[in-house]
């Protein structure tokens, strides 16, 4: 546990620490403590960060705020966030009368609420129903006090924004908008992307394909939307024909509680539905680089087994490299399923891993089921996972699962860890692979079931949670990212986004891209191939691809698995080289990551169907250590 005295400074009054605050951000080492109103005068705490690191602090000042920084050094800051609240905003005249004024703080007093006034606006923090807040003012406001939001949309934000250009206030109602609807903006407001200072190389489309969920778990808000409605096929077609007409490469199919059912009936899967959607893309937009999804119900697959396997298909034939197929197990324990209409047990969700696995945990450039090397299948022509191994072609597998967990679920027992640990144990264990596993704990929202148990449960198991995760971090997302991305494995357009401890670090445009770190300052905004050398809990280190051993530094030599400082250092004495196989690399297989001079090398699978355009990788020479 680390010891905290005193608070170093605030990073909204600090510059230098603001300015540090973002970098560490960005390197993903910054990290939160989040606290709720109630903590805010402790003199004493005791509190975990979200990463899971055990603090004891002392507050030496009268009440912590936001922004607050407990620890920092090179390698990590640590900085106090409060929840949001929402809050209603009371703007008063200047000629608000002193009396008004007490009558005010008096109420919200009585009431223990808190305020807080800044100029001639007051805010008070919502702990009840609007109705009750706004009675609780409305008798004593002197005339001129603007106790309304200007507009609060609770249906759809574009609907009210429509209808209010469209018609003004008369006009303005709370409602939801069809799929007609977004039919008819999306193509003609394509011409919006242009206007991204990302665009066009930098930036990913989402394109919302349904809303409303058949099923009614409590804690989620898409029941909340009615029953699936599914965009029609042509319709996303044509807006992703509109968006690549402006430059866009990069797609993700978005806003489904269920891939699978598209066009259907919201439940079984239609796999003809999902040809005529991802063919017409492909048709519309040849050359794009990044096409992934959003959510799979695993129920789907263990209802409608076969239709499902075919419909994986479709997309694994269809999508890139690296797509991630969510699943909403949300919890493995069965009084937790049951109490919350969970459908899904662990064993069928187990199930449904396996069968993404087989149907789409291929890689680009793997051999087919009846080829030497291919795993087998029934289809000697088709290629099938889980692609592990030394026969595993060297590139992300086609599309995995993903595995969602809530915690602070109704029922919500110390066993619930342990469920959900022997599930994910038992995923590794098959040698399967998922490509993410996301644990949170719940938000309670209005309308749903959680509504009335709030966030209590997840309060109260604070501690445990974070221990738990952490755990599940270094015991399966570790091996797991291993298994996944084995050294050598090439991530093609990694975008270089940052400088930090003399690294660059990067991403490709996906669906939960993995950050990738490369040793050595290249060139921000420019986009290079990576050859994996290392891997942590949710990032991985790796090589420009491929990497000239005549140009290479000591630093990137020396992140290739097998080459210490030592064997560097003779590498570099006995330049140049004519090819890779002159080179004394003792047990390193320098093959799979470098060439010898300037010397164009395929990416497996670059070219194939489905797995993105690109030309062959070259290296950059030139560089320094």
């Amino acid at each position: 546990m680390y010891t905290v005295d005193h608070i170093i400074g605030n990073t909204n009054h600090d510059d230098a620490l603001g300015e540090a605050a973002e970098a560490h951000d960005s390197a993903g080492t910054l990290e939160r403590v989040l606290l709720d109103a109630s903590e805010r005068k402790k003199s004493r705490l005791r509190v975990h960060t979200e990463a899971g690191t055990d603090l004891g602090v002392l507050v030496d000042k009268p009440e912590l705020e936001d922004g607050d920084v407990l620890y920092h050094d090179d390698d990590r800051m640590i900085v106090v966030s409060f929840e949001e609240r929402e809050a209603l905003t009371i703007d008063l005249p200047t000629e608000t009368a002193l009396s008004t004024a007490l009558e005010l703080g008096h109420r919200v007093g009585n009431q223990h609420w808190d305020l807080a006034v800044e100029g001639g606006t007051a805010y008070v923090a919502v702990e009840a129903e609007h109705r009750i807040v706004e009675d609780v003012f409305s008798e004593v406001l002197p005339p001129g006090a603007d106790l309304d939001y200007e507009f609060v949309a609770k249906g759809d934000v574009e609907a009210a924004a429509y209808d209010l250009v469209d018609s003004g206030l008369e006009g303005f109602n709370n409602r939801m908008r069809d799929n007609a609807e977004v039919d008819r903006w999306a193509s003609k407001g394509a011409f919006v992307v242009e206007q991204h200072p990302n665009h066009p190389d930098y930036l990913i489309c989402e394109m919302e394909t349904s809303r409303g969920c058949a099923y009614r778990c409590s804690f989620c808000t898409e029941p909340l939307y009615g029953n699936p409605a599914f965009r029609a096929a042509r319709s996303v077609v044509d807006e992703v024909d509109a968006l690549s007409d402006r430059g866009v490469k990069h797609f993700r199919l978005g806003r489904q509680a269920d891939i699978l059912a598209f066009g259907g009936d919201g439940e079984a899967p239609n796999p003809d539905a999902l040809r005529e959607l991802y063919g017409g893309i492909r048709a519309v937009a040849p050359d794009l680089k990044t096409l992934h999804l959003d959510n799979m119900n695993p129920v789907t697959i263990t209802e409608y087994p076969e239709a499902s396997r075919e419909a994986i298909r479709v997309i694994a034939e269809h999508n890139t490299p690296g797509d991630t197929a969510a699943f909403g197990l949300e919890s493995a324990d069965p009084v937790v399923q049951e109490q919350n209409n969970l459908l899904v047990t662990a064993e069928e969700c187990l199930e449904a891993v396996r069968v993404v696995n087989e149907e789409g945990g291929w890689r680009p450039g793997d051999e087919p089921a009846g080829a030497p090397g291919g795993v087998p299948g029934p289809n000697d022509e088709y290629r099938y996972g889980p692609s592990t191994g030394p026969d595993a072609s060297p590139r992300l597998p086609k599309l995995l699962p993903g595995i969602n967990l809530v915690h602070g679920l109704t029922g919500e027992r110390p066993e619930t860890y342990e469920h959900n640990k022997r599930f994910l144990q038992s995923v590794y264990d098959e040698g399967l692979m998922l490509r993410r596993i996301n644990i949170r704990q719940v938000m309670a929202f209005a309308g749903t079931e959680m509504a009335e148990t709030g966030a209590e449960i997840a309060q109260e198991h604070k501690d445990q949670f974070q221990a738990y995760k952490r755990e599940v971090r270094e015991t399966i997302d570790n091996p797991m990212l291993d298994r996944v991305v084995p050294p050598g494995t090439v991530l093609p357009d990694v975008h270089l986004e940052y400088h930090q401890d003399g690294k660059t670090f990067g991403r490709q445009i996906g669906t939960y891209a993995l950050l990738v770190a490369v040793p050595g300052e290249r060139e921000l905004g420019t986009a290079i191939d990576v050859a994996i050398t290392d891997h942590g809990y949710r990032s991985v280190t790796g090589v420009p691809y491929p990497l000239d051993i005549n140009a290479a530094s000591m630093n990137e030599l020396t992140a290739i698995p097998g080459i210490n400082r030592s064997k560097a250092g003779d590498v570099v004495v006995g330049r140049p080289y004519d090819s890779v196989d002159d080179v004394d690399a003792g047990v390193a297989d320098l093959s799979r990551f470098a060439v010898a001079g300037d010397t164009a090398v395929s990416i497996p699978g670059r070219d194939a169907p489905g797995a993105g355009p690109g030309p062959d990788a070259r290296s950059p020479l030139g560089r320094g250590d």
